[in-house]
């Protein structure tokens, strides 16, 4: 089976610490859906200081077959990549020793919990979310297409 979840650097190696504050939770995302089997420990923090001010953005680490190439970041004023995300997407975590029940595609891991705590909230199912972090590329299609081929999925959805 096969999930772009590799062994990736060091969180200390790309300044992430765990995730704490209240940006998730002003979107209206409860602290159990952070605290879920399936988010458990996918958002982190990296401070950012700029001109005197220190910025705490909200990040998402992006895998592809090679581990952690990018990181998504959000604050209430912006929004950006560091890394190339041309052939990554952030996943959310699965019990690998059973077949994926339903594989769904995001455009941003924010949009995937959201649609967790609405649908899925303590599911028993096997779900796998996935997000682009923005406009889906060609080389995330071929990753998709990857994931797809090597697992046993019962249903995707956009």
């Amino acid at each position: 089976r096969y999930l772009p979840s590799f062994p990736p650097r060091r969180s200390s190696d790309l300044q992430l610490l765990p995730y704490k504050g209240n940006y998730l939770q002003k979107r209206g995302i409860l602290k159990e859906s952070i605290e879920s089997r399936f988010f458990k420990d996918t958002f982190f923090i990296r401070e950012v200081k700029n001109k005197g001010s220190v910025y705490r953005n909200v990040c998402i680490k992006m895998y592809n077959e090679n581990g952690v190439q990018a990181i998504s970041q959000r604050n209430e004023t912006f929004k950006g990549i560091i890394g190339g995300k041309f052939d990554c997407l952030a996943t959310s975590n699965h019990d690998k020793s059973r077949p994926i029940d339903i594989l769904y595609i995001g455009e941003s891991f924010i949009d995937c919990i959201s649609h967790y705590q609405l649908r899925h909230y303590k599911s028993d199912l096997n779900l796998v979310y996935v997000s682009t972090e923005g406009t889906f590329t060609e080389g995330q299609m071929r990753l998709l297409r990857l994931i797809l081929d090597k697992n046993q999925i019962g249903r995707a959805h956009v």
